[in-house]
């Protein structure tokens, strides 16, 4: 497994992560990141400067934001399973 980036505070980042993504292929990194550790990173990378972006606008706090974040993504991979 490999390590996990930053989140990239900038506005910039925020802008593209708000690209849509096609369900098709959503679904399919869903059902491997079920079975693939990678999988759920590459989740990770598509959707953590959002998420971080919603939440630090959210709080107002970076810290609040980051530690939010990590929250949301461990209960996310917690309930992988349970994703349709």
């Amino acid at each position: 497994i490999e390590p996990i980036a930053p989140i990239d505070q900038t506005p910039e980042a925020a802008d593209t992560a708000a690209a849509p993504v096609a369900d098709a292929d959503e679904s399919a990194l869903v059902e491997r990141a079920r079975t693939e550790p990678d999988a759920f990173g590459q989740l990770y990378e598509r959707y953590v400067d959002r998420v971080y972006s919603y939440i630090y606008h959210r709080v107002g706090n970076v810290q609040d934001a980051e530690d939010l974040t990590a929250r949301t993504f461990y209960r996310a991979l917690e309930k992988l399973d349970t994703y349709e």
